[in-house]
Parts: structure tokens; C-alpha cells; sequence
């Protein structure tokens, strides 16, 4: 396997790969500790409405959140992922860095904030003049996505 530097912030997912490599060799933790890592570095939010699981999320003002969509550029600026399912508005839980669990996801697949669908993740961007491509991140399995989000871009 070839070295890649280790930067302070990965871009790609073969950085991200070796940060971890690196972290596994010299701390010995396997993917479920660092898995139980992350679910650590979660963060709670106010939510005004239910929430599901590995929906993409905004923070339209400080200490809220909601699902984020790429049809305007501060819905399109996603800062995490839920976490937990709500059913309704309340102090809800989502994760904002580093491999988020996500069932249905492609591994090598790069994902794309829906522009049509609030929360969702695409994996061809909506491409509409008006509406923003805001990337947020690559498949690393089946249930497990790396995220890197990016500055949105509008279309």
C-alpha cells in the first residue's frame, strides 16, 4: 500500500483511508471502535420536525437544524447527518464528521445533496440552472458513507 501524507483535513477518500490505516495501526482499533468513536462526536440540534435516520442536515440558525436541500445555498450547506428518528419537532441528535452509518449507499459512489427531496442523498446530482451542487461525500460500503462536505456550487 502506498503512503499518502496525513493532512490536518483529508480531502478524498484514499486520505481519509490512510488516516484511519493510521489510526488502526497505532492505536489497534478495529473498524467497530472507530465506528463507536464517531457516534461519540455527535452534536444535538432543535428540530421543528421529524427527522429519520441519515437524512442530510442544515443549521438554518444557531442551535437549529433541519433537513437540507440544494434548491437555495444556505439549505444546500450541509453540516451533518441525523443521527437518531424524531417524530416531531424537539432536541434531536446527528453526527457531523467523519464516516456516517448509511444503509443503501455504493462503495467508491460520490453523493450529492438532493435539490428535489429535503434530507436526501443522490447519487447524480440534480442539474437545474438555479438550484446548487453541494457534494457530501463518498460510499465506503454498503452502510457506511465518508463525509466530506464541500462548498455548494450553483448551477
Amino acid at each position: 500500500m502506498s503512503r499518502l501524507p496525513l493532512y490536518p483535513n483529508p480531502q478524498t477518500p484514499a486520505h481519509w483511508r490512510a488516516l484511519i490505516n493510521a489510526i488502526d495501526y497505532n492505536l489497534g482499533l478495529t473498524e467497530a471502535d472507530i465506528i463507536v468513536l464517531q457516534d461519540a462526536i455527535g452534536h444535538e440540534g432543535t428540530s421543528s420536525g421529524a427527522l429519520t435516520i441519515g437524512e442530510a442536515l442544515y443549521a438554518p440558525s444557531a442551535g437549529n437544524i433541519a433537513k437540507a436541500r440544494a434548491n437555495a445555498l444556505t439549505t444546500s450547506r450541509v453540516i451533518g447527518f441525523a443521527s437518531k428518528t424524531t417524530t416531531g419537532a424537539g432536541v434531536a441528535e446527528y453526527q457531523s464528521v467523519g464516516i456516517i452509518p448509511l444503509t443503501g449507499v455504493t462503495a467508491g459512489t460520490r453523493y450529492y445533496l438532493s435539490a428535489v427531496t429535503a434530507g436526501l442523498i443522490v447519487s447524480t446530482p440534480d442539474a437545474v440552472a438555479g438550484q446548487f451542487l453541494a457534494a457530501v461525500g463518498w460510499g465506503v460500503d454498503a452502510n457506511l458513507l465518508l463525509f466530506i462536505p464541500h462548498s455548494p456550487i450553483l448551477l
